[in-house]
């Protein structure tokens, strides 16, 4: 893919342009955020982003720049961010920004930054990306740090460190090298849990040489600026007064690539996004589905709706936005009437989507995805031949919701005198709600769910019951807290980095989609072992390993001609004795 690299001088968006570079990605431009000195920002690192300048003529790359204003409002601390069109933040910059380079550049395909650990940052450009129609190239996400940091060593990634603010640290590691500075991080790691790679704040970084550049890039003069005196952790920065540009290679042709500033109010004169959504015409009447609410969850299904005649659309389009506006009505028709709560698309926490021709299955998801615009449920996909009653439908979905749990009352405890009134004041405790992990960035971590799909949701369960009803009669404790079910979506055989299905015999495209869960799983607040495997199977069939917990599925098709898929549910209970189902060993995954 042709891919722009969002650059802040420091070291992880240095070494993720090189990871793309490494993956067979194409760089074609670059785009920085700078400030004119050091400042607050909960996306950007600002220590050092002045002179980000050089970096088009390093790397003989266009550099598209805008400046950071003094006084940055931050969209929102909240994870969920929603357009602010008339708001300059740090969001809509971003935007503004990529949109320029967008449109300089239209064959551009993805756009590649350097967030480690911060769900913060990459949320923010995933967000940016998906309204620009643009891929999010992740490569450091999720990497455990030491061998990070070993891995930008071992690949000639000359950075320094420009600004330090953790204990352990102060401005006599200013100017070092990651490799000078790798023991002493080692050891600050172990004895105060110091990250390796800086991701809690303890230091920033500028690189100065790299396999991608052309340039070596040195520092003529420097000053060390004291930002704060701290008896714990000084706060200290390089301010960087001159560089120089030294080629690398004095016989290669070298260009002077374009930087262009863009100006930080242009943002008000842009659309919102350039991902177009094409109308089609409502269907009617709308359908009516049953919806049955079981304990603390409801469930939906299309496929109980069966119709004499053919039903004529004229378009798969329009077939699944009539199914949609189908499924809202008679949820709203099921609140209303039968409910004690009211349930909407927006409590869904998983989805299963069986499809006649999986070929379609992209022009589906154009309209599916306006549906669930954020916090998506969990998905799997699977193609299946229909019955000749149903001959006329494209696909049938089971759809499973959550209802909003509100927290346990507050344990009565002595009266104690309060000699303060503000202790007299007790915060009120939020109802505990669905909680999703959809990482559409693509890295080593785990297969990007790029869309209107997560990895996995998990939603709170009041009251779990236990298969030995006799051990809560003759249990005397308090009422425990809720459990947690967590729904995976349908994994298959894909290799994180490229998004290929790797050529596997079925045992071993299991074992890898087992591999994908355990990552997506200790992300999530699951634990334990699956309680329900359902393992879908296309193609000639060897042998699968299979637990009591597992059903094996036989399909016409599935994704990317996968041969297997593996879609879980699991179960966290908050008591040791709260047990469903015994798990072999070898199947349990770690806590």
């Amino acid at each position: 893919m042709k891919v722009c690299a969002l650059i802040s001088g420091g070291k992880d968006s240095t070494f993720c342009s090189l990871k793309c570079h490494l993956n067979g990605h194409s760089l074609v431009a670059l785009a920085n955020l700078f400030a004119a000195e050091e400042m607050d920002s909960w996306m950007y690192q600002t220590v050092a982003t002045a002179e980000v300048e050089v970096y088009a003529k390093a790397m003989q790359l266009p550099l598209y720049r805008m400046r950071l204003p003094a006084k940055l409002p931050v969209a929102t601390q909240e994870m969920e961010y929603a357009v602010a069109r008339n708001e300059v933040n740090e969001v809509e910059l971003l935007y503004s920004l990529l949109y320029e380079v967008k449109l300089k550049h239209p064959d551009l395909q993805a756009v590649c930054s350097g967030a480690i650990l911060s769900n913060y940052q990459r949320l923010r450009v995933e967000h940016v990306c998906d309204r620009l129609g643009l891929v999010s190239l992740g490569y450091l996400w999720e990497r455990e740090q030491g061998p990070l940091l070993q891995e930008m060593i071992d690949n000639n990634v000359e950075a320094i460190l420009v600004k330090v603010a953790s204990l352990g640290l102060d401005r006599r590691d200013l100017g070092k090298t990651l490799a000078q500075m790798q023991p002493k991080l080692q050891r600050l790691n172990k004895k105060f849990g110091v990250n390796e790679c800086g991701e809690g704040g303890e230091y920033e970084t500028f690189t100065l040489d790299c396999p991608l550049f052309a340039y070596r890039i040195r520092i003529t003069d420097s000053d060390i600026v004291q930002h704060d005196e701290s008896a714990y952790a000084e706060v200290s920065y390089l301010s960087i007064k001159g560089l120089d540009l030294e080629a690398k290679d004095p016989e290669a042709t070298l260009i002077d690539p374009p930087t262009v500033i863009i100006d930080s109010t242009y943002r008000t004169t842009i659309p919102s996004t350039l991902v177009v959504e094409t109308s089609y015409p409502k269907k009617s009447p709308l359908f009516t589905y049953p919806v049955l609410q079981l304990a603390h969850l409801t469930y939906l299904t299309t496929y109980a709706l069966s119709s004499p005649e053919p039903l004529l659309y004229e378009s798969l389009e329009q077939e699944t936005q009539h199914v949609f506006e189908s499924i809202v009505a008679s949820l709203a028709a099921a609140s209303s009437s039968s409910f004690s709560s009211t349930i909407s698309l927006a409590n869904a926490f998983f989805v299963n989507v069986y499809m006649k021709e999986l070929s379609l299955f992209s022009r589906f998801n154009a309209i599916y995805r306006r549906y669930f615009p954020c916090a998506p449920p969990a998905r799997a996909t699977v193609g299946v031949d229909w019955p000749i009653t149903h001959s006329d439908r494209q696909f049938y979905l089971e759809i499973y919701f959550n209802h909003e749990v509100a927290p346990p009352p507050p344990q009565e405890e002595e009266e104690e005198e309060v000699t303060n009134a503000e202790s007299a004041t007790v915060a009120p405790t939020a109802p505990r709600k669905r909680r999703v992990l959809h990482v559409q960035s693509v890295s080593e971590w785990a297969p990007a769910c790029i869309g209107p799909y997560a990895q996995g949701n998990s939603i709170p369960l009041p009251h779990p019951t236990p298969m030995n009803k006799k051990e809560l009669e003759d249990d005397d404790t308090d009422t425990p807290p809720p459990s947690l079910l967590s729904a995976l979506a349908g994994q298959i055989a894909l290799e994180p980095a490229s998004m290929t299905l790797l050529s596997l015999s079925n045992v071993e495209q299991l074992e890898l989609c087992r591999r994908h869960q355990r990552a997506v799983v200790e992300k999530l607040p699951a634990r334990g072992s699956p309680f329900m495997n359902t393992i879908y199977m296309s193609g000639p069939q060897d042998q699968l390993p299979c637990d009591r917990n597992s059903v094996l599925v036989e399909v016409a098709k599935l994704p990317r001609g996968a041969a297997v898929e593996l879609q879980s549910f699991f179960l966290e209970t908050n008591r040791e004795n709260w047990v469903l189902m015994d798990v072999p060993e070898s199947q349990a995954y770690p806590p």
